[in-house]
């Protein structure tokens, strides 16, 4: 199994593996219609922290993926935690 190690400014490291990636993907877009119906502001806004957390995280798997067909589910992942973000930003 392929891991993928990120250092973050408190120096600690974080590991996620595609797997778990997807899972958080799927995660967030199943949130995005409880997002729709709450009224509380810091719930949404933990949301689209969530959300870049999970963009930067995809961007990190996609550049250190060597296999094509990995690296072309990242790239539709990424292009859709996008749209999702911008649905987003327009709605809340």
């Amino acid at each position: 199994m392929f891991i993928i190690s990120i250092t973050n400014n408190m120096e600690s490291e974080n590991k996620t593996t595609l797997m778990g990636l997807h899972k958080w993907y799927v995660r967030e877009f199943e949130k995005c219609g409880w997002m729709v119906l709450s009224k509380d502001a810091d719930k949404i806004t933990q949301y689209k922290k969530s959300l870049n957390k999970l963009a930067s995280y995809l961007k990190l798997a996609y550049d250190t993926y060597e296999e094509n067909d990995r690296k072309r589910d990242i790239k539709v992942m990424i292009y859709n935690v996008k749209k999702l973000s911008e649905f987003v930003e327009k709605s809340f």
